[in-house]
């Protein structure tokens, strides 16, 4: 019985060990403890004139007033918003949008790793020369919970190449299937549909990014467009016609009822894609948004179609110039097993 006993308790064990990050990787990118402050406008000498079309299309939200607006790039524009009568401006709910045109979208890069032992390292990402802005994708658990196409990389985020990673269903044993995928098409298109990829996906796709969780979509799901602002929303987006169970039910990712830091990104009726950014995740039990309001905030902005990933103490953009200087100082969990010093997956763009 002993034996029994103590073999039982060694496959515990090894069921909930955890990837640890190294201590000496911590001080190599160590956030500040204090709130975030707006970096200041000495950097706008390397920017350049806002895209006047590309800024009217990307709306500001009811409740908020635009606080910053800045043109990284010919097809990426990156707006910043506070909630209106705050001041100084409340870091919790801080909204960070980038807007992409499809004329950009080869400056997209989706970096990823499915190796348990082999995450990717924030700061390594962020600060290679070509990197413009970073993002965290999915985070839902030590390897990605969707299917990505993109670059497969090794030694933390820095030797990457082309690979695609499917079938999470298998390695995760989620339901990924019932998930959702951004995929931009080799037509420089981009698309969001129900399931993951297969092996061939690389013959119809250029990039991919899947886990997401359905927010609204004129075209596939008009109900739940619809009902988008309304009391009844969260009945649709509860329904498993539109997402799985076990992903939005109470203390999930989705959970219905939880105002978290979120990452969202839609599809404008252009077909530029919005990446949005909203809180703090070291401030994640402050403020940030449920997914009714997270769905609202994106359909004001311009979105016809929307995906939510994980919220809480992850989410996180950091937008630098071609000289490395920062202009956004966003503030992950700061935590040694938060994503902000590891993750599985990003979402990059490149100058």
């Amino acid at each position: 019985m002993l034996v029994l006993y103590m073999g039982l308790l060694g496959c515990q064990e090894k069921q909930t060990q955890k990837f640890e990050v190294k201590p000496q990787d911590l001080l190599k990118f160590n956030p500040p403890d204090q709130r975030p402050r707006m970096p200041s406008p000495e950097f706008k000498e390397y920017l350049l004139p806002v895209n006047k079309v590309q800024a009217t299309d990307l709306r500001t939200p009811n409740d908020y007033h635009r606080s910053r607006m800045l043109q990284l790039s010919p097809g990426v524009l990156f707006k910043q918003y506070e909630r209106k009568g705050i001041y100084p401006p409340d870091p919790v709910q801080t909204l960070r949008a980038l807007l992409i045109q499809p004329k950009a979208f080869k400056q997209i890069q989706v970096l990823f790793s499915d190796q348990y032992r082999h995450p990717l390292y924030f700061y390594k990402v962020a600060n290679r020369t070509q990197t413009m802005a970073v993002m965290n994708w999915g985070f839902f658990g030590s390897i990605p919970g969707g299917d990505i196409l993109g670059q497969r990389c090794t030694r933390q985020g820095v030797n990457c190449k082309s690979g695609i990673y499917h079938n999470s269903e298998k390695r995760t044993g989620k339901r990924t299937d019932l998930r959702y995928t951004l995929a931009i098409t080799k037509k420089g298109q981009a698309q969001i549909f129900r399931g993951g990829l297969g092996p061939q996906s690389g013959k119809w796709y250029t990039k991919a990014m899947g886990g997401g969780i359905l927010l609204f979509d004129r075209d596939l799901a008009p109900q739940l467009w619809v009902a988008v602002g309304r009391k009844y929303y969260t009945h649709y987006y509860l329904n498993p016609r539109y997402n799985e169970a076990s992903i939005v039910r109470s203390g999930q990712a989705g959970d219905p009822s939880r105002p978290a830091p979120r990452s969202a990104m839609g599809i404008m009726a252009d077909g530029s894609i919005l990446y949005l950014q909203l809180g703090e995740g070291k401030l994640r039990l402050e403020g940030g948004a449920t997914p009714a309001r997270l769905a609202k905030i994106m359909k004001e902005m311009g979105a016809v179609r929307a995906l939510m990933f994980d919220g809480g103490g992850a989410p996180v953009m950091v937008v630098r110039t071609k000289q490395g200087q920062n202009l956004t100082r966003t503030l992950p969990e700061h935590t040694r097993t938060s994503n902000y010093y590891y993750n599985y997956s990003f979402m990059v763009l490149t100058h």
